[in-house]
């Protein structure tokens, strides 16, 4: 279950992350705007994801060596 989380969670990061870069216009304010709402979201969401993958392997590896 932690695995699928982390990998949401880690995807929904990323997808926000390249939607910011996609719409990002040197001439366009709302756009940059949005773009900046979507980096708050996405890089606070990308690494929960990565620490939940992270945290998810570290167990998997201590009931495996048990």
């Amino acid at each position: 279950m932690l695995r699928v989380t982390g990998t949401i969670l880690l995807a929904v990061g990323f997808l926000m992350l390249a939607g910011a870069w996609a719409i990002t216009d040197p001439f366009a304010n709302d756009a940059n705007i949005g773009a900046g709402g979507l980096i708050l979201l996405g890089r606070p969401a990308g690494a929960v994801g990565l620490v939940v993958l992270l945290v998810d392997g570290i167990l998997r590896r201590r009931r495996h060596d048990a």
